[in-house]
């Protein structure tokens, strides 16, 4: 349970530094260190990147810049050393944390603006994330409480924001490589909503699980 920890940990950090939050980033990095020993990728989190973000704690352009750069060289590594389990348990952390971060800023801007479409990227991104994740860990005993609530949220997800490839507007990038595909989206204020409140039950859960 500490890999998902840790991914809500790093969305946290990567959080503070988008406002600017130094106090806040240097206490969450001390729990992310803590946290990278404790499940074996304290290699990957070594005392360099450590010690680079704590050289720039109060220089947010060089900050962000680091993490960033060791973010994808990071989960690069884990994935690489074949370790996917972790990658995939750090990863729904980060992902969770991301979208209960992500509605509580949408939530006081526009709705048709902020909020519906954070939510319509989010139904895309977290089908990725989501099935990485029950690969690895569907059918762990340690995990069962939370994978109830994470596949009710994951559920909820694919009936409240249906997306249905539209052939009509399908174009070429590039005739080998890949293609640009849209989607057709049928969801409603009542949906986006109950979204929302999922999320923040979700990661309520995940809290209270965590501290057992």
């Amino acid at each position: 349970f500490q890999a998902l920890v840790l991914g809500l940990y790093l969305a946290d950090f990567s959080y503070t530094l988008l406002y600017n939050d130094f106090n806040q980033s240097a206490k969450y990095l001390e729990v992310i260190k803590a946290l990278s020993d404790n499940i074996g990728v304290g290699g990957i989190y070594n005392e360099r990147f450590f010690s680079r973000l704590e050289a720039n704690i109060n220089n947010i352009d060089s900050l962000k810049s680091v993490f960033n750069d060791f973010s994808e060289n990071s989960f690069n590594t884990v994935g690489e050393s074949g370790n996917n389990e972790i990658l995939s348990l750090i990863s729904m952390g980060v992902s969770i944390e991301s979208i209960y971060l992500g509605y509580n800023v949408c939530k006081t801007e526009s709705f048709e603006k902020s909020l519906k479409p954070f939510f319509i990227e989010q139904r895309m991104v977290f089908e990725n994330f989501y099935q990485n994740y029950i690969n690895y860990n569907g059918n762990k005993k340690d995990l069962e409480a939370f994978n109830t609530s994470l596949s009710s949220f994951y559920s909820l997800f694919k009936l409240n924001i249906w997306l249905m490839v539209d052939k009509n507007n399908i174009s070429k990038t590039d005739s080998i490589i890949s293609m640009d595909v849209k989607y057709i989206v049928k969801t409603n204020n009542e949906n986006i909503n109950e979204l929302g409140k999922s999320i923040c039950k979700l990661r309520e859960t995940f809290i209270n699980l965590s501290q057992q």
